[in-house]
Order: structure tokens, then C-alpha cells, then sequence
């Protein structure tokens, strides 16, 4: 693979036919084999998730436990969601899919469930029905009082807070971002950024919004996104999303990213920052260059992370592109 060189990156604010009847056409569906968690947006298969031994040792254990409190209490709506989320964190997300289902059966007006199911159908690349569902725990979360949510850190050391409000505006924003409608996603990435917390939630949202507004064309919208970003602000999680926000706007120098691509990209990190040099790559119309940050980031093991499905969704428009 040919190196990639970022300059200036500131600056710039599987087939299968079903036959009908005889006189009818014929149409094509794309399913997953039956022992694969889903097809990527480029139509290659998608396995269960690569987990380190140590890690997805630990991952097991949770699972077995959130098992056996589910077991024990079956009328348990919050043992039916661990037992989810621990079923996703060890890569079996159609069969989260399933528990949440039924779930939703047993508790249709708990608005947690469609956008829990909603965040795993986007992983799953299942974008129109995860519309749906974020779309529901959207409408029903803004007319309630806050609700938090809370969530496993990404090394297993505690839980971060959230709310569902600004959780399924984000992942709906991310659905229609992954769908090509930069429009509606950037109208919604406003109204999660109206509605975060905290410094993560603040740098994670604005970066998404300044990647679909840059996409409409929207320069000085876009430059309002970075001005508003402070170079102080106290992101943990959030820190790639923030130094990239610094880089656009120029605060940093681009060198000073901890991203080599010219090296295998390894971690999450990694990911979000091999996405954005690759959007800044695209925004200056150096479409091979960008393509080749892009496939890099599709070598990271984890294809549910938002970064991986991104850098999918732009290879893949970039095919469609192409006579």
C-alpha cells in the first residue's frame, strides 16, 4: 500500500435470487450467510468480533452472569439489558437483536429498548430499520424528563453516564450520516449537541456535526462548529474526537496527531483518527489518498465502532462514484 502524506489538514473549517412468478421480475436480496453477524456496506461478510484472549475471557465471564440474573429474574426489564449488552460485547449482536425484540414485546412503551436495538441495527448495517427505531426513542425521549443511561467504559473500569435523549439523537444522527442524508444529520447532531452533558458528549457530537456540515458545503457553518470547541475542554474519552476539532481549526499541528498510516491501525483511537485524516484528504479532493486512510481504517479489528462503519460507508460511495 502506498503511504499517505496529509498536507494542511487545517483550514479547510453476497447476491441471492429469488425467482417470482414466470412473467415477473427477478429480485435480488442481500442476506448474510447464516453463521455471519451481517454484510458490510461493501457487501463482504462480516464475522463475529476479534476479541483479545484476556479480554474476551473477562467478556464471558459478564455474560454468563447477566445469564444467570436474567434467569433468576425474568420479569427484570434491566437484567434483560445487561443480558443484551453483554450478548453485544462479545460480538453476538443478531442475537442482542433478538433479546431486546422480545424485550419490546413485554414492554412496548420503554423508549431504552428501541434505542438500544436501534445502536445494535446500525452496527448490523440494518440502516432503514434502525431509523425506525432511534426515530421512536427519539420523538418519545424529547417529550420526557431526562433519563440517564449508563454505560461500560471501553476498558472495563466503570460506567460512563449518558442520557436517552442525547444517546438516540446521536446514533439516529449517525444512521442517517451512514445513509448518505447529510442533511437530516446534521440537524439532529445540532439538537444531541443541545442536549450533551459533558465534554465527551460535546466533542464526540461536534465532530460529527462538523463532518456532515462540511459535506453540504456549509464552510462558515462548519468554521462555527470549531470555533466553539475550546482547547482546554475535559474530554477522557472524547480525546481523539477533540485533537482532531484542534487540528481543523488549526490549533494544532497536524504532526502531532499519534496516528502513523503509514503503519497498521490498531485501536478505536486510531480509527477515529485515520477517519478524519482521511475526510480532510477527501474535503481537498485527493480521493485515492483518502481512500487508502479509509481501507486503513477498515483493517482495525472492530467492525461496530463508529469510525469503521464511516470509512465503509465513504468506500463505498466512492465505488458508486466511479463509471
Amino acid at each position: 500500500m502506498n503511504p499517505v502524506r496529509v498536507i494542511g489538514i487545517a483550514g479547510f473549517g453476497a447476491l441471492v435470487a429469488l425467482p417470482g412468478c414466470a412473467a415477473g421480475p427477478v429480485r435480488y436480496v442481500s442476506v448474510p450467510p447464516p453463521t455471519a453477524q451481517a454484510l458490510s456496506l461493501l457487501g463482504d461478510t462480516l464475522w463475529n468480533l476479534a476479541l483479545d484472549p484476556e479480554e474476551g475471557q473477562r467478556r464471558i465471564r459478564l455474560l454468563f452472569k447477566a445469564r444467570d440474573e436474567a434467569a433468576d429474574n425474568p420479569h427484570n426489564l434491566n437484567a434483560k439489558i445487561l443480558l443484551a449488552r453483554r450478548t453485544v460485547d462479545v460480538g453476538r449482536l443478531r442475537e442482542a437483536v433478538g433479546i431486546y425484540t422480545e424485550a419490546i414485546g413485554e414492554n412496548p412503551v420503554d423508549l431504552r429498548l428501541p434505542r438500544r436495538r436501534g445502536e445494535v441495527l446500525l452496527q448490523l448495517r440494518e440502516l432503514d430499520l434502525a431509523v425506525g427505531d432511534l426515530t421512536r426513542a427519539a420523538r418519545g425521549a424529547l417529550l420526557r424528563a431526562t433519563e440517564l443511561e449508563f454505560n461500560d467504559l471501553p476498558d472495563g473500569s466503570g460506567l460512563f453516564e449518558t442520557t436517552l435523549q442525547h444517546s438516540s439523537l446521536f446514533f439516529l444522527a449517525m444512521a442517517f450520516y451512514l445513509k448518505g442524508d447529510f442533511t437530516q444529520a446534521r440537524e439532529i447532531h445540532v439538537q444531541a449537541l443541545k442536549r450533551a452533558r459533558n465534554a465527551d458528549e460535546v466533542a464526540k457530537t461536534s465532530l460529527w456535526l462538523f463532518f456532515a456540515t462540511r459535506r453540504l458545503g456549509q464552510r462558515a457553518e462548519a468554521a462555527a462548529v470549531l470555533g466553539s470547541i475550546r482547547p482546554d475542554m475535559p474530554v477522557s474519552m472524547a480525546a481523539p474526537e477533540h485533537q482532531l476539532l484542534l487540528a481543523y481549526r488549526g490549533d494544532i499541528p497536524e504532526d502531532s496527531l499519534p496516528v502513523n498510516l503509514r503503519e497498521p491501525l490498531r485501536t478505536e483511537a486510531d480509527a477515529v483518527f485515520g477517519y478524519g485524516i482521511g475526510f480532510a484528504l477527501l474535503m481537498q479532493g485527493r480521493e485515492e489518498e483518502a481512500g487508502l486512510a479509509f481501507q486503513q481504517v477498515r483493517a482495525t479489528p472492530n467492525w461496530t465502532a463508529l469510525s469503521f462503519l464511516s470509512a465503509e460507508a465513504e468506500l463505498a460511495w466512492m465505488r458508486r462514484s466511479k463509471p
